[in-house]
């Protein structure tokens, strides 16, 4: 077999293996619920910055309640440009959380929640 083939062989063989890349993104749901209960809450609303309790900004994630509040003013439906996403995907003082960004494959949940129209 020529080198010339078997990397043809080699890049598609690599090629099939990354269409999947991606796919346990499909299997969440991209609801308001869902992205509250798993990303927002554990990340933002139980770090003491966005509970109830302490509600920096004014803005609480710990139940869906205080969440729906927040988004309301945090969320354009359909827009990326959202506040929301602007602050997770930032760097610097600005980004949060403050103690470390959120996996790229949470952001883009949030990012497909959004475009979707933020219901």
């Amino acid at each position: 077999m020529s080198l010339r083939r078997s990397y043809l062989l080699l890049t598609l063989a690599l090629a099939s293996l990354g269409a999947g890349c991606g796919d346990t993104l499909d299997d969440r749901p991209a609801t308001r619920e869902y992205i509250v209960a798993a990303i927002l809450a554990p990340a933002c609303g139980n770090g003491g910055c966005h509970s109830s309790a302490t509600a920096a900004e004014g803005f609480a994630f710990d139940t869906l309640e205080a969440a729906n509040k927040a988004l309301t003013k945090l969320v354009d439906p359909g827009n990326r440009n959202s506040e929301l996403l602007t602050v997770l995907r930032t760097d610097g003082e600005s980004r949060m959380p403050l103690d470390g960004p959120l996996p790229d494959d949470d952001i883009a949940l949030i990012e497909k929640w959004i475009l979707g129209g933020a219901q």
